[in-house]
Parts: C-alpha cells; structure tokens; sequence
C-alpha cells in the first residue's frame, strides 16, 4: 500500500522573467494506492498476481515470493466509466452478475468489428466488455488471452442485442 503511481501531469503555472526561456516542465501528480487483490498463480505457489487500485485507475503487477521482487506492470486500467453504454451494459443480466462478482472489473467500451459479425446477425452499435483483472495477469497474460471475459453489444439506440461470456452467447 505504500506504492503511488503518476497521474497525468500538471503543466507548472507562469514563470517569472529568467526562467521564461526554458520550456515548462509538467509536474508528476501521484495517486496513492487505495486497496490491493494479491492472486496466486494456480501453477507456482511463488508467483502471484496483483491489482492495484490507485482511485481512477487499476494497474496490474505480478509478485516473485521466492526473491522478494514486485515488478509493476506498464499499462494501467481506467475504472468503468458512467457513459450511457457501460450503464446499459451494468443494468444487463451479465452486467449485473459480472459486477457483482468482480472486485475491480475493468470495463472498456469498444465498436464492434463488422467484418466478424458477418451474417451472424446484428453487430449492434458499441460492445461493453467486463473483464476481471484477477485473470489477466500470470501465465494468461503470457498465453495472450484473459479468461471470463464478458461483453455486452447494445444497439444504436443503446439497448442490449447480445451478452456473450467468453465467446458463448448467453441465452
């Protein structure tokens, strides 16, 4: 809990004449760490996965138990968002399981690959997709893939067409 991360920076306000001619540096904002999930990796009882809430945003690391080492991972995870579409998606069946059951779902709202939907039916106008991040990390990551994935695809006017979870269209 003792870890902070960098926020956006704040560009520093006016400067008096002689520092005038050197370019304004941006100033690191710091987020400190709210809560974190520790998940141990199910083929090695020394390596394990961690979420990190820093308030706006998740970011995932992995933990080495043998040699002590916690390595941060590069890319951070905006939490959900209220746009229309995730509040949809959060009021779907899945929705409301998926964010029930996840502690720190990460929810990114994407358009649909028209060329995948093919003749299969409607595309739908934006996909919601729930993802939990206790699964993302560890030899997933490694594989390429995230297991438990849920996404939801409303229609244009934001209404739910599809509910799919790990592929598997739900009923």
């Amino acid at each position: 809990m003792a870890q902070s991360i960098a926020a956006e920076p704040v560009m520093v306000g006016q400067l008096s004449a002689p520092e005038a001619a050197a370019p304004a540096e941006p100033v690191p904002t710091y987020l400190s760490a709210q809560r974190v999930s520790a998940n141990p990796d199910p083929l090695s009882p020394f390596h394990w996965s961690a979420v990190t809430d820093f308030g706006p945003l998740y970011q995932l690391s992995e933990i080495d138990t043998r040699n002590g080492a916690l390595m941060a991972g590069d890319s951070t995870y905006p939490k959900p968002g209220g746009s229309a579409a995730v509040l949809e998606a959060e009021e779907s069946k899945l929705g409301r399981v998926y964010m029930d059951w996840s502690p720190m779902p990460i929810v990114e709202v994407t358009k649909p690959d028209r060329e995948l939907a093919g003749a299969s039916g409607d595309a739908g106008d934006a996909v919601v997709t729930f993802r939990d991040p206790r699964f993302m990390g560890g030899w997933m990551r490694d594989a390429g893939r995230s297991a438990l994935v849920g996404t939801v695809s409303l229609n244009g006017a934001g209404r739910v067409v599809q509910e799919t979870m790990d592929g598997h269209v739900e009923p």
